[in-house]
């Protein structure tokens, strides 16, 4: 009953590709299993030549955060459009909720500061390379961390000095909260 093979097989993009024309539809809700099984119950009694050509996706959050939900969920290029679905009558805050999300995304959308940024990642880097001053003056007076950071430069033979110092220091860290 084996069926053999001879190293013939066909390639998976020789296949043919099922894009529903109707299209991909995310829903969100906040309830678990009423809209969900409402909607997938209305897919399923489509006409059985509709059927292949629409997929519906149904996700559930919070009441609270069905905005973002839904944000995140049209990062997949696949769901273009998603859907809210509520009881709108068991829902009487969503205009505060959307007024709310609007709010985030005005505080979110502030344009990009080049002076601002700049600031910041100098401060990132001044931050480091004080850490690494400070762990190579560890390093200078504590034979046991010396030995630590000789085993490290060995270990990444290609970074350079500072790198190795903190990437020691991170090691050292690792190694004492194996043993709390």
């Amino acid at each position: 009953m084996s069926r053999e093979r001879n190293g013939v097989r066909k390639r998976r993009d020789s296949f043919p590709q099922k894009v529903p024309d109707l299209g991909y539809y995310f829903v969100v809700t906040d309830t678990k299993e009423t809209e969900r099984n409402y909607l997938y119950g209305l897919r399923d009694a489509l006409p059985a030549e509709l059927q292949g050509r629409i997929v519906i996706k149904v996700s559930s959050a919070k009441t609270k955060e069905l905005i973002k939900a839904c944000e995140q969920a049209t990062i997949d290029p696949q769901y273009r459009q998603c859907w809210i679905v509520f009881d709108r009558d068991k829902v009487v805050n969503f205009d505060d909720i959307i007024s709310s999300n609007k709010q985030e995304q005005n505080n979110y959308s502030k344009p990009f500061n080049k002076e601002e940024w700049q600031q910041k990642k100098q401060a990132e880097r001044q931050e480091l390379y004080d850490l690494a001053d400070k762990t190579a003056e560890e390093v200078r007076t504590d034979p046991v961390k010396f030995k630590q950071y000789l085993d490290t430069q060995a270990t990444f033979n290609v970074y350079s000095v500072n790198n190795a110092l903190l990437i020691a220091l991170f090691l050292n860290c690792c190694f004492f909260l194996n043993f709390l």
